[in-house]
């Protein structure tokens, strides 16, 4: 009997149980402001935040990353996942590689410590990124200080199995070159979630998560946080490109300054604009075409003002007319890698 009910147990949940659970969806397109919510919004265009701002400006941001704390979370109620603590390591070496994928940062570690675990063998499955070697430089950018919590918790269920819920608790202090705050700090939770299977008579363990898989479902867990702090990363640090031509048979083809070497992505729309006597005007929604130091953006909403107006018929008149007046682009948020969705 013991034996048939392990069996129909296995056979039962083996069908429902993933490997890997879907990544969670964010509003808009990867956790950014898509073609769809910019169509479907109402009213005049308004700049992104810090359009103008001097790192929105820089081709790609150095920064320096140190973690300020590292621990295991033991508070809290139910019954706590006993995670090993190498998994802080493996879980520090993954955040620093996932901020490093977004090409909107050149990431350095901390290189007065000999704890540096940038070019750690565990992170081999996320791809290929090249990594600065932890140098010591005169100047940065920015200076990023995280405090990570791992933690994780057993929920027992109805079915006789165990979920496993995995969590990183992650806070980011950003400073500039001058050691100023940069924005606020940004907050978030990554979550993964797995299966236990078990006999329910004998305890035996029967399929589903296994134990020695964990390293990997906390990676999950780090990436749907950095999903999750996108938006704020790039209400901070979007990407401002300088137009550098129009095309002569349609005035909404533009060719920019930036691709993908400096973090856009053709999931990325963007804000055109330019300045009348220092008033910042803007003047239409666009999608990127990314190529790795220059793309082309396609313009498919003008704005309804006069100032706007007056730009594009000045255009469709003179197409050198942006030499004269500097035409820009802002990125509205900052897209996560397509290999996240793995």
């Amino acid at each position: 009997m013991k034996s048939f009910l392990a069996v129909f147990l296995l056979f039962a949940f083996a069908g429902c149980q993933s490997s890997k659970p879907a990544p969670t969806k964010s509003i808009g397109s990867k956790g950014v402001i898509s073609k769809g919510d910019v169509m479907a919004s109402k009213g005049p265009i308004k700049l992104p935040m810090n359009f103008d701002s001097q790192t929105s400006r820089t081709d790609e941001l150095n920064m320096l990353v140190e973690f300020k704390s590292l621990r295991l979370d033991t508070t809290g109620k139910g019954n706590k996942i006993d995670i090993n603590r190498n998994q802080l390591k493996v879980a520090r070496s993954y955040l620093e590689k996932t901020i490093a994928y977004l090409k909107r940062f050149d990431v350095y570690m901390k290189s007065s410590t000999g704890d540096v675990f940038a070019l750690s063998s565990e992170l081999a499955d996320i791809g290929d990124v090249a990594y600065s070697e932890p140098v010591q430089r005169d100047k940065f950018d920015l200076y990023l200080q995280a405090s990570l919590i791992l933690g994780g918790e057993k929920t027992a269920m109805y079915d006789g199995s165990d979920e496993l819920t995995y969590t990183v608790s992650v806070i980011f202090v950003i400073a500039d070159e001058k050691q100023s705050a940069v924005g606020r700090p940004i907050e978030t939770i990554g979550v993964a979630k797995r299966n236990l299977i078990r006999d329910i008579v004998t305890g035996d363990y029967l399929g589903g998560f296994s134990p020695e898989q964990e390293g990997q479902v906390i990676k999950e867990a780090i990436v749907d946080a950095m999903k999750k702090a996108l938006p704020a990363f790039g209400n901070e640090f979007p990407i401002t490109a300088t137009v550098q031509g129009v095309a002569g048979f349609d005035i909404n083809k533009m060719s920019i300054d930036r691709g993908s070497n400096h973090g856009i992505t053709n999931d990325n729309q963007l804000v055109v604009w330019y300045e009348d006597a220092g008033v910042s005007i803007p003047l239409a929604y666009a999608r990127a075409e990314a190529g790795k130091n220059k793309s082309t953006l396609t313009i498919y909403k003008w704005d309804k003002s006069p100032g706007a107006r007056y730009a594009q018929d000045q255009l469709s008149s003179d197409r050198s007319w942006f030499r004269q007046n500097p035409i820009f682009a802002t990125s509205l948020g900052l897209s996560y890698p397509q290999e996240w969705e793995r």
